[in-house]
């Protein structure tokens, strides 16, 4: 996110960046609501380009990654 020194966090912008070069974008914060919109399709991004599930389950990072070693 990018942030302003005096700024309060929920008027923070959402900055997603390419990582590997120029390219990148810019959504208005806070960073949750931007969360809800990507999930419900309110938003759109080149990033998450594939339209979201219909159902969303929240996996605990143990069950995620049981068995990986």
């Amino acid at each position: 996110m990018l942030s302003t020194t005096g700024r309060r966090p929920g008027t923070w912008t959402v900055l997603i960046d390419e990582g590997r070069g120029p390219e990148g974008e810019r959504h208005a914060g806070p960073c949750t609501s931007f969360l809800r919109q990507l999930i419900t399709s309110d938003v759109r991004s080149a990033y998450f380009p594939d339209p979201p599930l219909k159902e969303h389950v929240f996996q605990a990072g143990a069950e995620t990654f049981a068995g990986e070693a």
